[in-house]
């Protein structure tokens, strides 16, 4: 890891000097601009003073009009930056939109309504060319239990939530929920079906409603309530002036406990046959917190 983290240090050095240089060399060139008009207008109103052809008020309108130049022209600099900066990351998207997944999508049956049993299958996973995560994992789960994975950091809790979501594919084994691998499940009904709430909430500057339900109008405001007092927030819900329809500013307007019973909620709505908590309880301190 560290290892791989210097490689890409060493390899954005150079870019960032270069890019360093660019930047310095049009601000000294407009600094250097700058001070040679300011000198030239300091040397010809004083050529034009010393022979009474101007007064030095004029002298001051002179150095005043060269000053007034400065600010559109710094302007123009920093707009050339962005224009940079822009060109740059329009770039690196068009360079992601080309990235082809190399997950392939399955032709199998949709999965089965209802809890799904999870089962790892002598599971080794490794990121990339480094070291295994997962050596040899197996373990099942009978639909509605409960199972805690305690370790320490980088022992591969969040690697088994990603296996199971399958943002990756084991290197050897298998993956499966009820009888289905899961690749030969196909992804958009393996994601309606498996639910994450991780300890990061991502939350829009849009409605309460748009936000639990993604935008989704088909689903009844009863149940929104339902589920959100089913979570202690109903009189959250009740004190805020619009109801559902409360807009929201991201996260900033909410404590971390009510961010995270949000997230909750919009888990509850999507009704999965397995839910999967990575360290999402962490930012809830306790059973009142979303009501301090």
């Amino acid at each position: 890891m560290v290892r791989s983290f210097t490689t890409q240090l060493q390899g954005w050095l150079p870019l960032q000097r270069k890019a360093s240089l660019l930047m310095y060399t049009m601000w000294m060139t407009t600094i250097g601009l700058f001070a040679l008009g300011n000198a030239v207008a300091f040397g010809l109103s004083a050529a034009l003073w010393s022979s009474k052809t101007i007064s030095i008020g004029t002298v001051y309108m002179i150095f005043y009009y060269t000053e007034l130049l400065r600010r559109p022209i710094d302007q123009i600099r920093t707009q050339i930056q962005d224009l940079q900066k822009a060109g740059a990351s329009i770039a690196r998207i068009s360079e992601l939109q080309a990235i082809q997944p190399t997950l392939t999508d399955g032709a199998g049956p949709p999965l089965p309504a209802g809890a799904l049993p999870v089962a790892f299958d002598q599971v080794h996973f490794h990121y990339d060319d480094d070291e295994r995560v997962l050596n040899d994992v197996s373990f099942t789960l009978r639909p509605g239990r409960i199972l805690g994975l305690l370790g320490r950091t980088g022992s591969g809790k969040t690697t088994i939530a990603r296996l199971l979501l399958r943002l990756y594919d084991p290197a050897a084994g298998a993956v499966r929920l009820g009888d289905h691998d899961l690749r030969t499940a196909q992804i958009a009904d393996l994601r309606r079906r498996v639910g994450i709430v991780t300890q990061d909430v991502q939350l829009f500057h849009a409605t309460i409603r748009d936000n639990l339900t993604f935008f989704n109008r088909t689903i009844p405001d009863g149940r929104i309530v339902a589920a959100l007092e089913e979570l202690g927030l109903g009189v959250w819900l009740a004190k805020l002036p619009a109801g559902l329809d409360t807009e929201l500013e991201g996260d900033s307007s909410l404590s971390a406990g009510e961010a995270q019973l949000l997230a909750f909620t919009r888990l509850f709505l999507a009704d999965p046959g397995l839910v999967i908590l990575d360290e999402a309880s962490s930012r809830i301190t306790s059973p009142g917190s979303a009501r301090n």
